[in-house]
């Protein structure tokens, strides 16, 4: 995932990029992928901001990874805030994901047993619920990269799904 400026047309034109990468994939694979992929990063990020106060070289990786504005107790309080509303959305764009996954095993379920019409309302639904998770990670991967390079030009970013 990489970092840009992110409006709604560029919203729109890196989900449906990814769905476009992703497109051999099962829908639900699609959106597990996509979480991973921001997963790594947002892995460092945490890796890094624990190591930054007992490892020195954890500021030289903080600059090769293309984050080297953050990691001092000023940057944390400025932004512990947008932090922890981008912790938020991250656990409730995984909680949709989850739920998707139990959707796909209920309609599947129940396109073999007795609800047809239930199986096939779930399965229409779910491939809309999955370009919205993407689309909310993307949002999610642009407002991390510009926490990291401490720009508040993006502030609203969260919300534009």
């Amino acid at each position: 995932m990489a970092c840009k400026p992110l409006g709604e047309d560029t919203a729109q034109k890196t989900s449906m990029s990814i769905l476009e990468k992703l497109s051999k994939h099962a829908w639900h694979a699609k959106a597990l992928l996509t979480l991973a992929a921001f997963a790594v990063d947002y892995g460092d990020f945490w890796l890094l901001a624990l190591l930054y106060t007992s490892d020195k070289s954890a500021k030289s990786v903080g600059i090769l990874k293309g984050m080297p504005n953050i990691y001092t107790n000023s940057w944390f309080q400025k932004h512990s805030g947008e932090i922890a509303e981008l912790n938020k959305l991250i656990n409730a764009t995984l909680d949709v994901i989850e739920h998707i996954l139990k959707l796909e095993d209920l309609a599947v379920k129940h396109a073999e047993e007795d609800l047809p019409e239930f199986s096939e309302a779930a399965l229409h639904y779910i491939p809309l619920n999955v370009y919205y998770a993407i689309q909310t990670v993307a949002a999610c991967t642009t407002r991390m990269c510009c926490l990291f390079n401490d720009k508040s030009s993006a502030a609203g970013i969260l919300y534009i799904c």
